[in-house]
């Protein structure tokens, strides 16, 4: 890691947010609509031409034609792997991201958006990107108007939309915002709420189709039914219904409300209510909720579980890095610094 890793206040690496928002807009293209047809239009041209005319001019015209052919669908080509370096390009700096390799991603993100990019797709992931890095190096000002950017952006799919608005609240957590940061949240909630309500009604419906489907069973089966063993039991492995998933990064979101508004009974219990989840989501990011839930332990008296819950956390992610997300850990930072507990499994436990 280098110096400027480890301050990052530092620098920021020379990032213009605002030019480089404005230099990665895609250009427009008017004829690459067209392209296509050009192309296909010349190949056509030249067979016709060829046969109809059997002349050197015919054959020069015709070789003309196929020439263009050739052309467009080459320049057609070199697009479209400029298009798949873009992609490449952007999952790179998440890679680089994900290994807080912020110095080599802050140069990356810069180089990908320091001109027009070819798909409003890659330039919406590296516009997120770019967010977390400024954010990265204290610069949260940036980081919200480039969220608030991302979500007005009406081109931006709902499931980028939906972690836009989770990233800004905890962005607007961070600097004590606390009225957006409550309204985005709430908001976040009354769409999960919705679109549970709509996924549940849609399986009333297929499962009522299915049952007008089904063929009247007969006494003697059910009689026959009644010797075997029963029905299956319901296996622990089962993953949780559509209508009951809720994203992590809306829990952890509520969870840092939570710990800033002192209702840690509610953080402890969304917590653990939701713990398999946000282990199967969030991955080493899963520290983040078991940090946020150990300051809600410590600060509600349940001093054994928050020293349980802080050793998992910063056996994932290093606790200067968590303090730097989530300032309000330093309490519990100080009380169960160098907290080891061995016999606990890695971020797998806890009471």
């Amino acid at each position: 890691m280098t110096p400027e890793d480890d301050h990052p206040a530092a620098s920021m690496h020379g990032l213009d947010v605002e030019s480089l928002v404005e230099l990665s807009r895609p250009a427009p293209s008017p004829m690459l609509g067209i392209l296509p047809f050009a192309g296909l239009g010349c190949l056509v041209a030249a067979l016709v031409t060829a046969t109809a005319l059997q002349s050197p001019l015919g054959m020069g015209i015709a070789t003309g034609f196929l020439l263009g052919s050739l052309g467009s669908t080459f320049y057609m080509a070199r697009l479209a792997q400029s298009a798949r370096d873009e992609r490449r390009a952007v999952r790179k700096i998440d890679e680089l991201v994900t290994l807080r390799q912020w110095s080599d991603a802050a140069t990356s993100v810069r180089q990908l958006m320091s001109r027009p990019m070819r798909l409003l797709v890659s330039r919406r992931a590296a516009v997120s990107l770019l967010a977390r890095i400024t954010s990265r190096y204290g610069d949260e000002e940036a980081a919200i108007e480039l969220m608030r950017d991302l979500i007005d952006d009406p081109g931006t799919d709902p499931s980028t939309s939906f972690a836009a608005r989770c990233n800004l609240a905890v962005l607007l957590l961070r600097t004590h915002r606390l009225g957006e940061a409550n309204d985005t949240l709430d908001r976040l909630r009354g769409d999960m709420r919705r679109m549970q309500s709509s996924i549940a009604r849609m399986r009333q419906a297929d499962d009522a189709s299915v049952a007008e489907e089904e063929p009247e069973l007969k006494i003697d089966d059910l009689l026959d039914a009644e010797d075997g063993d029963g029905p299956p039991q319901a296996s622990a492995d089962v993953p949780p219904s559509p209508e009951s998933f809720v994203p992590a990064a809306l829990i952890v979101a509520e969870m840092y409300r939570d710990v800033q508004t002192n209702h840690h009974e509610e953080a402890i219990e969304a917590f653990e209510q939701h713990r398999p989840s946000l282990q199967r989501q969030l991955g080493v990011r899963f520290s983040d909720a078991l940090a946020l839930a150990s300051a809600s332990a410590e600060r509600a008296g349940r001093s054994d579980d928050a020293a349980v819950w802080w050793s998992d956390a910063t056996c994932l992610t290093p606790a200067a890095e968590l303090l730097r997300r989530y300032p309000e850990l330093a309490d519990v930072a100080s009380r169960h610094e160098g907290t080891v507990i061995p016999a606990h499994p890695l971020a797998g436990g806890g009471a």
